[in-house]
C-alpha cells in the first residue's frame, strides 16, 4: 500500500502544482478528478486523499512569497481538494443507494414471503371467522400497518356486514353492523385500490370520521370481489409504522386481496355444497327412531371424512303394519349423488315392498331385482334386514353380502345368520332367512363394515375382537351400546373415519306383550261372517254403530273397504265352512280393520298409475288408493289390514 500511496503522492503532488502555479483551468480540474477516480480505484481513502493534499498545499504555501500569492494558493486548493473528492460523494452516495436497494429487495421479498405463506392458510380455513382472522392478520404484518381490517358481507344478508380487526399488539376482535360506511361503500363501487393520505382523507366528501377514525395519518383500502364481479367485502388498513403506504405496498395488498376472494367464494362454495349434502345424508335416513312399544332403540352414524360427501350408509326402521317392524342396516358401493340414488332406491324399495311381502329373504329379493333394473352404473349394495314382531320376540334375518347382527344374550354374543350374498350383482342370490326368538333383555346390535374398518389399513377390528367389545355391554342400554361399539371402533384417534359407520341397536324390555296391547288400542268390534256373497251387505249394517265415533268420511271409506275386501275373500278363499273375519281397532289417531279368512291371499294391485284391465283386483286397488296403510299377512291363511288416520 506504500509504494501505491508514494505513486500516488507523487502523481497528486504535480498535478495540485500545476493547478496553482500554472493556471491549468479546467484541464487542472480534469486531472484532479482523474486522481480522486484513481484513489478510489487503488484503494485510498479519503484520509489518505486529505492527507496527501495537505502535504502539497503545505509546500504550495511555502513557496508563496505575497499575501496575495497565499490567498490565491488557498482558493486554488479548495477548488482542486473538491474536484478531487468529487469521485468519493459519488461513490458514497451510489453505496448508501444500494443499501437503500438491498433493503427495498429484502423488504420485498420478506412481502412475498409472507404472501406465500399467507395463501397457503388462508387456502386451508374452514370457517369465514378462521379466514377473516387470517387475512387481517396478514395484512398487518405483511405490509406492516398499524391497523387491518377484514370487512365482509353476509353471504345470507348482504346487508349485514362482519368486521375482523387486527391491532398492533392487540387483539383480533370482531364486530357486526348493518351497512359499511359511506368511505368503504364508495371504494367498493369504485372497484380498485384507493390509497389516501390524511389530508386527502380529511377532505374526502364520502369519509365519516368514524372508519378510518380521525386522525389516521395514511389508508390503503382494496375491494374484495368474486368471480362474477360481485363485491364480498373490503381489505382496508390504516397507519404504516415506518411512514406512509407506498406504491409498493399496493400490489401486495392487491394481491393478497384477490387470494383472500378466492378463498372466501370456495369457501361458501363448500359451506353450500356441505350443506346440502348433510341434507341429502339426513333425508336418507329416518328422522327419528320410531316408538316401538316394550322395545328400546338407539341408532349412531357418522360419516366418513369432514362430511362434505354423501356416504353410502344407511340405516331404517319402519313399521310393516299388524305390530311388524322392518329394521334395515346397509352399505351402498360409493359415495355421492349416485350413491345417494341407489340409497333412495333401497330404502323405498324395502319400505314398499314389506306392505306385500313378510320374509326377509323375499323382500331382499325384491330389492336385488330393482337395483339390477334401475340401479345406476351397476352400483351394488350389502344389507342386514329384519322382520321384528315385539309381540312375539320373533326376529326372522336376512343378509345380502353384509355383515350379519350379532345378538348379545347375558353376556354371551353369537352372529346371526349368514353374510349371504351381495345385491345388485346376480339374478336370485341365495338369500337364506334366519329365526330368531328372543328373550326379554335380549340385545340385537346391526352395523356397517366402518364398524371394523373406521381407521384401516393402520387398524382393523377383527370379528372376535368386536364381539368381545359387545360381551362388554351386558346389562346396559340400547344407547349405552351403540356408545360403545362406535367408541371401539374410532379407537381413540383423533381424525374423521374413512369409512361410514352405521349402528343399530334394538332390545327388547320386560313386558313388551303387554305394553304392546295396551299401546296397541281396544278392539271395537269382531264380526265372523260365513263365506258367502250376502256377507257384504251384514258387514256394511254391522259397522254402522262405529258412526258415532268416526266421522262421515271415514265411516264410509271403511264400510266401502270392507265391503271389496269380503267380496274378494269370498270369491277367492279356500271353499269350505271357515268364516270370513273382520276386526276393527280404534286407536287416538287411527282405525285398524283387518278381514282374514283361511285362503292363499290375493293379488297385489296394479300400480296406481295404471288401469285396470279386468275387475279382478279392483278391492286392493281400492285399499291402495284410499287407505293410509295396508298389507297383507299371510301365515295360516290370509289377511289384509288397512289403517286410516283419524284426523
Amino acid at each position: 500500500m506504500s509504494t501505491v500511496r508514494d505513486d500516488f503522492r507523487s502523481d497528486y503532488a504535480a498535478a495540485f502544482h500545476d493547478y496553482v502555479t500554472a493556471a491549468a483551468g479546467e484541464r487542472g480540474l480534469e486531472r484532479a478528478y482523474e486522481l480522486g477516480r484513481t484513489a478510489v480505484s487503488e484503494g485510498l481513502s479519503m484520509l489518505d486523499l486529505a492527507a496527501i493534499h495537505h502535504e502539497s498545499l503545505a509546500e504550495a504555501l511555502a513557496l508563496a512569497t505575497s499575501a496575495e500569492e497565499h490567498a490565491r494558493t488557498a482558493t486554488a486548493a479548495t477548488e482542486f481538494a473538491m474536484e478531487s473528492l468529487s469521485t468519493f460523494e459519488m461513490a458514497q452516495r451510489g453505496f448508501r443507494e444500494a443499501q437503500e436497494a438491498a433493503r427495498l429487495e429484502q423488504h420485498h421479498g420478506f412481502q412475498l414471503r409472507g404472501l406465500a405463506d399467507a395463501a397457503l392458510a388462508i387456502a386451508a380455513a374452514r370457517t369465514a371467522e378462521e379466514l377473516a382472522e387470517l387475512v387481517s392478520s396478514n395484512a398487518l404484518q405483511i405490509i406492516g400497518a398499524s391497523r387491518a381490517v377484514a370487512t365482509l358481507r353476509s353471504a345470507e344478508e348482504r346487508s349485514l356486514v362482519i368486521d375482523t380487526i387486527a391491532e398492533l399488539d392487540g387483539p383480533i376482535h370482531r364486530r357486526e353492523k348493518r351497512g359499511m360506511p359511506p368511505l368503504h361503500e364508495w371504494v367498493c363501487d369504485v372497484g380498485e385500490l384507493v390509497r389516501l393520505n390524511g389530508v386527502e382523507l380529511e377532505a374526502h366528501p364520502s369519509w365519516s370520521r368514524v372508519d378510518p377514525p380521525a386522525g389516521t395519518a395514511s389508508w390503503l383500502a382494496v375491494p374484495l370481489v368474486d368471480r362474477a364481479g360481485r363485491n364480498i367485502g373490503l381489505l382496508h388498513l390504516s397507519d404504516k409504522r415506518d411512514g406512509a403506504f407506498s406504491s409498493n405496498d399496493e400490489p401486495i395488498l392487491v394481491q393478497l386481496a384477490q387470494i383472500a376472494s378466492v378463498a372466501i367464494e370456495n369457501l361458501r362454495l363448500y359451506e353450500h355444497e356441505h350443506e346440502i349434502a348433510q341434507t341429502l345424508q339426513r333425508s336418507l335416513l329416518p328422522p327419528s327412531l320410531p316408538q316401538i312399544p316394550g322395545v328400546a332403540v338407539a341408532a349412531r352414524f357418522r360419516p366418513a371424512g369432514v362430511g362434505d360427501e354423501v356416504g353410502g350408509d344407511f340405516y331404517d326402521i319402519f313399521e310393516m303394519g299388524h305390530y311388524r317392524w322392518g329394521i334395515a342396516v346397509g352399505d351402498i358401493c360409493g359415495k355421492g349423488a349416485a350413491a345417494a340414488t341407489v340409497t333412495a332406491l333401497a330404502r323405498y324399495t324395502l319400505r314398499a315392498t314389506a306392505l306385500h311381502e313378510r320374509t326377509p329373504s323375499r323382500i331382499l329379493g325384491v330389492l336385488n331385482e330393482a337395483l339390477l333394473r334401475h340401479g345406476p352404473d351397476q352400483r351394488f349394495c350389502t344389507i342386514a334386514y329384519a322382520a321384528f314382531e315385539p309381540e312375539r320376540g320373533r326376529l326372522e334375518i336376512a343378509s345380502g353380502g353384509h355383515p350379519p347382527p350379532l345378538l348379545l344374550r347375558g353376556g354371551e354374543v353369537e352372529a346371526l345368520g349368514s353374510s349371504g350374498t351381495i345385491l345388485g350383482i346376480m339374478d336370485d342370490p341365495p338369500l337364506p332367512d334366519r329365526e330368531v326368538e328372543l328373550m326379554p333383555g335380549d340385545t340385537v346390535v346391526f352395523y356397517t363394515d366402518g364398524v371394523t374398518d373406521a381407521h384401516a389399513p393402520e387398524r382393523q377390528i377383527s370379528h372376535e375382537q368386536l364381539m368381545a367389545g359387545l360381551a362388554e355391554c351386558k346389562g346396559q342400554s340400547p344407547a349405552e351400546v351403540a356408545s360403545h361399539i362406535e367408541t371401539l371402533a374410532l379407537g381413540g384417534i383423533d381424525r374423521p373415519p374413512r369409512d361410514d359407520i352405521a349402528i343399530v341397536v334394538v332390545a327388547l324390555e320386560n313386558g313388551a306383550r303387554s305394553r304392546h296391547v295396551e299401546a296397541a288400542g281396544t278392539v271395537d268390534l269382531t264380526l265372523d261372517l260365513p263365506p258367502t256373497p250376502e256377507s257384504a251387505g251384514a258387514a256394511r249394517e254391522a259397522l254402522a254403530p262405529l258412526g258415532e265415533r268416526l266421522d262421515g268420511g271415514q265411516l264410509e271409506t271403511v264400510r266401502l273397504l270392507v265391503t271389496e275386501l269380503i267380496t274378494n275373500s269370498v270369491k277367492h278363499g279356500e271353499p269350505g265352512d271357515e268364516p270370513v273375519k273382520v276386526t276393527v281397532t280404534l286407536t287416538d289417531g287411527a282405525v285398524r280393520v283387518e278381514v282374514s279368512d283361511a285362503g292363499p291371499g290375493f293379488e297385489p294391485p296394479p300400480p296406481r298409475d295404471r288401469p285396470l284391465e279386468s275387475p279382478s283386483g279392483w278391492g286392493l286397488y281400492l285399499v291402495d288408493r284410499l287407505a293410509h296403510r295396508w298389507g297383507v299377512d299371510s301365515g295360516g291363511g290370509s289377511a289384509v289390514w288397512f289403517e286410516l288416520d283419524r284426523v
